[in-house]
């Protein structure tokens, strides 16, 4: 079974606030991951999350980085309701609940790459 590590800080460098939290460590209890690496489009695209997943323990966990170097990507898990925002460079983790089967992406001005890590709950 997988142990994840989910290290989360943010450091205003303003006003120099910083909240972090000690490194979370998940023991998942299913073993399956799945790992995509797609040019998204600027026409919503889905990501439909593996059957071994699905199947199994369902979604557990989910890691979003968006590859490119200028647009941003929209994701979803319904469609055409966004809510997230990745900007070029930025990633995401999120925990997912184990119902959802698809995740809905979308670019905004041209195609990004973007990595999508889903790991069985």
């Amino acid at each position: 079974m997988p142990t994840l590590k989910i290290t989360a800080k943010v450091r205003n460098d303003t006003s120099n606030y910083e909240r972090g939290v000690a490194a979370a460590t998940v023991t998942t209890t299913g073993a399956h991951v799945q790992v995509l690496r797609n040019t998204i489009g600027t026409t919503e695209e889905t990501i439909a999350i593996a059957g071994d997943i699905t199947g199994g323990q369902g979604p557990g966990y989910a890691f979003i980085y968006n590859a490119d170097a200028t647009n941003y990507v929209q994701v979803g898990i319904a469609t055409g309701a966004y809510f997230m925002r990745l900007k070029a460079g930025e990633s995401a983790t999120l925990p997912l609940d184990s119902a959802i089967s698809t995740l809905y992406l979308k670019a905004n001005t041209a195609a990004c790459d973007v990595e999508v890590w889903i790991w069985e709950r």
